[in-house]
């Protein structure tokens, strides 16, 4: 985002500087790559899609020339909603960036707080109903599983089968994983 920015600032009064048609052309080329970002022509347009204003949030942090281009109310063509849409640029940079150099690599949206009173959330006792050969998502010294019930030993209490997570996948452990477990364990089937 910040090339068609740092070229309009840059190049701004100076002879032989490129045609905003040209900045946009090359502006466009650079997002249809994969891996690439969007900037504020794209925020631009995003608000006439969604028919409302974008306001984009800055955090006080990074350069102040950027700080100012990014912070900006972008209207729609036609608005049929009055309230805006608001976004907050952030990072996921883990590294010890401090303020003077921190920049944004995603954007996020920012909801309101609909209210600050805290409800009571009601507790439902309910009975998962273990069966043998059902799986369910199991909650085991502090960490998330799947396991399947071998068998229900008496009330309350079961043998499991544990999966083990590889990647973003549940598979089968080369030497089973077996565990008599309170009832209690299981969170939801699957």
């Amino acid at each position: 985002m910040a090339g068609l920015w740092t070229l309009i600032v840059l190049t701004e009064g100076v002879e032989g500087s490129w045609e905003a048609d040209d900045v946009i052309k090359i502006d466009i080329a650079s997002i249809v790559k994969p891996s690439s970002f969007i900037g504020l022509w794209q925020m631009a347009a995003a608000a006439s899609v969604v028919q409302r204003p974008v306001v984009s949030v800055h955090p006080n942090k990074g350069w102040s020339t950027f700080r100012s281009l990014n912070n900006p109310t972008l209207m729609p063509q036609q608005q049929q909603a009055p309230d805006p849409f608001f976004i907050m640029w952030t990072t996921t940079r883990g590294d010890e960036m401090v303020d003077d150099n921190w920049c944004a690599n995603h954007f996020v949206p920012l909801l309101p707080l609909v209210s600050n009173k805290v409800k009571p959330v009601e507790v439902v006792q309910r009975s998962l109903n273990p069966v043998t050969g059902n799986f369910f998502f199991v909650r085991w010294q502090g960490e998330g599983f799947v396991a399947r019930v071998e068998e229900v030993e008496e009330p309350g209490l079961i043998l499991l089968s544990f999966m083990e997570k590889k990647d973003n996948c549940y598979t089968w452990p080369l030497k089973e994983d077996l565990s008599l477990e309170d009832e209690d364990v299981l969170i939801a089937p699957v």
